[in-house]
């Protein structure tokens, strides 16, 4: 027998295994490929509907008026000693965030938080204080900057 008469049981042993592959491949991958044609189907229709709630909800936002609120308030005050100090400051920290948090910018008026707050009495440890107001900035963050001084005992009986 010669080389080649050997190498041609081993050849066709190949090519029909090959044909068979061929013919069985579709047959066995075909439900799987279906199900994932049906899966990128459905993952493609929900990020198209996705990407058109996104625009509409951009167009939405373009649309909608912004409006500025006072989102937080701070009080920073000096005072003869830091714990007097911190005590006005929290004081009136409280009240401001009570009366202004979630007021529209337009609606606070700055006039009227120097003349309600400037020159008020505060009694800290028996001890009265008058806060005089050195700046009040308004935006999302009101802040009020000022300062407390003891008041005399004399300029208190006449106020």
């Amino acid at each position: 027998m010669s080389r080649w008469q050997r190498a041609l049981p081993l050849m066709a042993s190949f090519a029909m295994g090959f044909a068979v592959a061929i013919w069985l491949l579709p047959v066995l991958a075909g439900p799987t490929v279906q199900r994932l044609r049906l899966e990128r189907d459905a993952c493609l229709a929900e990020v198209e509907a996705l990407e058109a709630e996104v625009a509409k909800l951009e167009s939405a936002e373009r649309k909608r008026p912004v409006v500025c609120t006072i989102q937080r308030v701070r009080a920073e005050i000096d005072g003869p000693d830091e714990r007097v100090g911190l005590e006005a400051a929290r004081r009136i920290q409280k009240e401001l965030a009570a009366e202004q948090i979630g007021r529209q910018l337009e609606n606070v008026s700055p006039v009227i938080l120097y003349g309600r707050y400037n020159g008020r009495l505060m009694e800290i440890d028996g001890v009265t204080y008058q806060l005089s107001v050195q700046a009040l900035m308004i935006g999302p963050e009101l802040v009020l900057l000022g300062r407390v001084e003891p008041v005399d005992k004399g300029v208190e009986s006449d106020a």
